[in-house]
């Protein structure tokens, strides 16, 4: 059999590795039956790449993915099945940094208490020292219009870009942090 190069054997393998991903995050906790997990396209960097409307541990071959544009969350097939409406978490995230090939939301009964008690999540030992010394909060509510349903979902553009501001310290450009907390939600990692 001829191979088909190695561009198509690293979409290949990325793309398993998608697949094994939700179910890993989904075995080990991380993720819950509404999580989800993408990864940025490795030839196209304005395509990202994420599971359907589907729970994580459901997940179970390439077929159960859909490729989004990064501009503005729309799946690259139009006739493509239901999606995340969280997607923008993702293609904002990607906008903002380029070099972020990876997202992860979760709404982790581990991490919920630190989205809704006011006590900062902190790094105990040194292999959470990804963490920093600050791990950032955003509030969805605070971006809602009056007589705008408030379900804390971040389905659309512009709440998509307030959370990935957060991945960024006051007045810059850089990605400083790896870990956003979402109140009363989850939390979103890069």
């Amino acid at each position: 059999m001829e191979s088909m190069g190695p561009a198509y054997n690293t979409l290949k393998k990325q793309l398993e590795t998608l697949v094994l991903a939700n179910n890993i995050l989904h075995y080990h906790n991380v993720v819950d039956a509404y999580g989800h997990v993408s990864l940025r396209h490795p030839e196209k960097p304005d395509v990202f790449i994420m599971s359907g409307d589907k729970a994580p541990a459901l997940v179970s071959s390439q077929s159960d993915l859909i490729p989004y544009h990064v501009l503005d969350a729309s799946p690259v097939d139009p006739n493509s099945k239901k999606g995340y409406q969280e997607r923008f978490i993702h293609s904002e995230i990607y906008k903002r940094f380029p070099h972020i090939h990876s997202v992860v939301h979760s709404h982790s009964d581990a991490v919920l208490p630190y989205t809704m008690s006011g006590v900062p999540m902190k790094p105990t030992f040194h292999i959470a020292g990804f963490l920093g010394t600050h791990v950032p909060t955003f509030d969805l509510t605070p971006l809602y219009k009056p007589g705008q349903q408030q379900d804390m979902l971040v389905n659309s553009q512009p709440f998509g870009a307030s959370l990935a501001s957060k991945f960024s310290a006051e007045d810059s450009a850089s990605q400083d942090h790896t870990v956003v907390l979402m109140t009363s939600h989850g939390f979103t990692a890069i």
